[in-house]
């Protein structure tokens, strides 16, 4: 629940210089997009294991995001394109932050014939930044 309220967040903070409705729903549209596409996929048993790993890929979304594009009409469509792409890279880069206890952890990253996600990792710095973390060393150091 927090991942989906912080794409919200940041989607609307991003779009708020978006003076169209229709373009700015279409942009928090993609910044959900690559979860809407992704995690129904990972439901299914049946499906190779990281048959949801495109839909976290740049590349991939081009390909998501212009056939759901292609549902709008003619003069719109590059923008509901646009406004799509742009959302699901913010996702992506939204999810580069993302820390799993001190790694930062992304899917592919558009890297042909790697499957294994891609991470960044930063070691433990939630230790050596928490006031908390320090006041206990503290107080076990003596």
């Amino acid at each position: 629940m927090a991942d989906l309220l912080t794409h919200y967040v940041t989607a609307r903070l991003a779009g708020v210089r978006i003076q169209d409705r229709a373009t700015s729903a279409l942009f928090v549209l993609g910044v959900f997009l690559p979860d809407l596409l992704g995690k129904p996929l990972g439901a299914f048993n049946w499906l190779p294991p990281l048959s949801s790993a495109p839909t976290h890929t740049p590349v991939g979304l081009v390909f998501a995001c212009g056939a759901i594009s292609l549902l709008f009409a003619a003069p719109i469509r590059a923008r509901a394109f646009g406004a799509l792409y742009l959302g699901s890279l913010l996702h992506l880069a939204l999810d580069l932050l993302k820390d799993y206890l001190g790694r930062v952890c992304a899917e592919t990253l558009a890297i042909p014939g790697r499957l294994a996600p891609f991470e960044i990792t930063l070691g433990d710095l939630r230790g050596r930044f928490d006031p908390l973390a320090k006041a206990a060393r503290s107080e076990l150091d003596g």
